[in-house]
């Protein structure tokens, strides 16, 4: 009985089988009615012989139904199992993969969302008169790839450290130019020496009256205080000085004989001044204003000097491209300043000459 309990459930719990294995199913009903038709023969006969063997020995008819009922019961069970089971087996013994049920693919057809035979088969290709497996050419184009890729990754970098190097060089050349130009000027070597305050900003004698002469002095000892101060170190009381002579100038351009000079000077002593001091902005300011006043009254030696300034500045900056154009404007215009020099040198010469004739 524990067996025929366990027989049945299986079957009751079963789903209906679906319309698309119908054959399968009839086919798996039509062999197991036939092996237990085959088998049931055997069944009746032999409870049929043990039915006349307790006849004659005696014992009641009852024992032998009760047998021949559970003979036919099991063969019941056998026929409900195999019909149930016959539609997953032959699912599982199906050779062709199931098609995708969900997603963009549920649509197509088998054809487009399988890929072709061609790409499971081994094929060779003819290769400067070689038959070569295709699977070495695509490693080979493979390792072609990677080697190129590593290449230029190692090219690349080769490439980086070489112009991280000329940067770093290029900006110690500008450090060591910007110091050259510094001690040139506190030598007073270079294209630019200034001239006396007093031939700029004194009038000719008898075209000022006293208190201008006054103002003037005033105006004059400032900037040379300033310009003392300054040799000295003592950049903040410098600077003080150039502020005082610029206000003076700007307040009574009237008394001096070249306004434009005199202001060029204050500004020019500010700008040294705020450069060593490390307030750069207010010292390119100040230079700007020194090299707009050299542009306009065609004074190119100064212009040169100003330049050279605001190269220097923004080298200080570490502002190096800032720095390299102002340098590249500063070289150009010392060549001309030096081919300047040298026409009015020939020039005087040639004057000289021909008077001597």
């Amino acid at each position: 009985m524990p067996v025929l309990t366990a027989g049945v459930a299986p079957a009751r719990a079963s789903p209906p089988a679906t319309a698309s294995a119908s054959s399968a199913r009839r086919g798996a009903r039509v062999s197991s009615r036939a092996s237990v038709s085959d088998r049931a023969p055997r069944s009746s006969s032999s409870s049929s012989a043990e039915t006349d063997e307790l006849a004659t020995t005696g014992v009641g008819g009852a024992l032998a139904r009760a047998r021949s009922a559970l003979a036919s019961t099991a063969a019941a069970v056998v026929i409900a199992t195999t019909t149930c089971h016959a539609p997953a087996a032959l699912a599982r013994v199906a050779p062709e993969p199931p098609a995708p049920t969900n997603g963009p693919l549920a649509s197509l057809p088998r054809e487009l969302t399988e890929p072709d035979d061609i790409f499971y088969e081994d094929f060779t290709v003819s290769f400067a008169g070689i038959e070569v497996d295709h699977k070495y050419l695509v490693s080979a184009l493979i390792l072609g790839q990677a080697v190129g890729f590593v290449g230029s990754v190692v090219g690349g970098n080769e490439a980086r450290k070489k112009g991280e190097e000329v940067k770093a060089l290029n900006q110690s050349l500008l450090k060591v130019n910007a110091e050259l130009r510094k001690e040139m000027r506190e030598a007073g070597i270079g294209p630019y020496v200034p001239i006396q305050t007093q031939r700029f900003i004194k009038k000719a004698p008898g075209s000022s009256t006293d208190e201008e002469e006054i103002q003037v002095d005033g105006v004059i000892t400032t900037l040379k205080r300033g310009k003392r101060l300054l040799s000295a170190g003592d950049h903040e009381a410098a600077l003080a000085e150039f502020d005082d002579a610029l206000r003076a100038i700007l307040g009574t351009p009237d008394v001096f004989q070249e306004e434009w000079k005199a202001r060029r000077k204050a500004q020019r002593g500010r700008g040294a001044a705020l450069e060593r001091m490390g307030r750069f902005p207010e010292a390119l300011a100040a230079m700007e204003n020194v090299l707009a006043l050299s542009v306009d009254h065609d004074d190119h030696a100064g212009q040169t000097d100003a330049l050279g300034v605001i190269a220097d500045i923004y080298t200080d900056m570490d502002l190096l491209e800032e720095a390299a154009s102002y340098y590249d404007r500063y070289f150009t215009s010392l060549q001309e300043e030096d081919a300047r020099v040298s026409l009015e040198s020939a020039a005087v010469g040639g004057v000289g000459g021909s008077a001597r004739m």
